[in-house]
Order: structure tokens, then sequence, then C-alpha cells
């Protein structure tokens, strides 16, 4: 798990927000959402999400952009609890 550092206290000139979600299962399977994954997302808000099954292009887009995030330090390693 990754997440991006950068916010609007911290930058107020330029935040990031990075709102979509996403989950890459492997090398064929992703599943992209607004869906937060807390109770009230799942119960009480409208969502929408779409999940791509042996489709490995897609996969592959979505594993490499990300990729490229973390390459030029956008994104960091969640630390461990």
């Amino acid at each position: 798990m990754f997440y991006d550092p950068r916010g609007p206290e911290k930058t107020p000139g330029t935040p990031a927000c990075q709102h979509t979600k996403c989950i890459l299962v492997d090398g064929v399977t992703a599943f992209i959402t607004s869906a937060n994954f807390t109770e009230s997302a799942h119960e009480r808000n409208i969502e929408l999400g779409v999940l791509f099954r042996d489709n490995p292009r897609v996969a592959k887009l979505i594993r490499s952009k990300f990729e490229s995030l973390i390459q030029n330090g956008f994104l960091k390693p969640l630390p461990a609890r």
C-alpha cells in the first residue's frame, strides 16, 4: 500500500488529491472505485466502481502508472503498524 504525502496543509499552492481507489489483484484483474473502504462508504454513500477481469492490458497500464508515481517519489509506502 502506498500514499501521497503531499497535502493541502503542506503544499497549499499545489495540493495533491487522489480520490480514486484502485486495487490490482494480479496481472489481469483490477478494481477502480470512488468508494472509500469504510462502513459509511459501503452502507450509506452512493459510489461507483469498475471491475476489470481477465484484462492484462488494463492491469498493466494501471500498474505502470503507479510504478511511475512511486519511482518519481510521488507515492510513499504506507508505514507498517
